[in-house]
């Protein structure tokens, strides 16, 4: 069984069932899609099931491509940085998607973030939303480069394969247009996340061709 990234959407919701534990009348597939998700789980956290100290389960083994690297992944022991080095670690341990926040900063250009109040504060120091420039020559926690759009572009192009799923805090559909024409190839190395149907409806019509709906 692939774990896709629809798989693991299902998978959260199924965790509860593991607590309770299974009964004799429970289907096999669900037991199965149950242990896929403690794979998931393992993998996840400790970069494959051994490591991670759980029991063989039977199916085939995972690869780190299977999995998202979510705000960019883990980088010193730090999580959420959304940073260039980030991106760069988790390419080289094997992930090949990546979760990336985005925001607008205060002269509308793109960085990536996950918000200009808590997040900012405690990786950048508080302050205004800053415009691009001084976001660009920032760095998070003061020793990691933050990602611009153009440092996004340019870390793309030098990373065969790697694809962003796109999580965009405000006017999603005109950041997703604007990066649609600035990104090479972004119908293929982008995936957009959609919050309405009525999202996921125009973001098709852009040309985007794998769409998460988040709801």
């Amino acid at each position: 069984m692939r774990m896709t990234r629809s798989t693991i959407l299902m998978l959260t919701a199924l965790a509860v069932l593991g607590a309770a534990g299974f009964s004799r009348g429970t289907p096999e597939p669900l037991k199965e899609v149950y242990r896929q998700y403690r794979m998931w789980r393992g993998a996840r956290e400790w970069r494959g099931v051994l490591r991670a100290g759980l029991p063989p389960l039977p199916g085939p083994a995972l690869a780190m491509e299977d999995f998202v690297a979510h705000a960019g992944g883990r980088v010193d022991g730090m999580r959420f940085t959304n940073s260039v080095e980030a991106l760069d670690h988790a390419y080289r341990e094997g992930f090949r998607t990546f979760e990336t926040d985005f925001q607008w900063t205060s002269d509308h250009e793109i960085a990536c973030i996950h918000d200009w109040l808590g997040t900012y504060a405690e990786m950048y120091g508080p302050g205004p939303v800053p415009d691009l420039e001084h976001f660009a020559r920032s760095r998070v926690m003061n020793r990691l480069t933050p990602l611009t759009e153009a440092r996004l572009v340019a870390w793309l192009g030098a990373h065969p394969g790697a694809r962003i799923i796109t999580d965009v805090k405000d006017r999603n559909l005109e950041m997703l247009a604007r990066l649609r024409r600035t990104v090479p190839d972004a119908a293929v190395r982008l995936i957009p996340q959609a919050y309405t149907m009525a999202e996921a409806a125009a973001i098709r019509r852009m040309g985007y061709l794998d769409i998460i709906l988040t709801l």
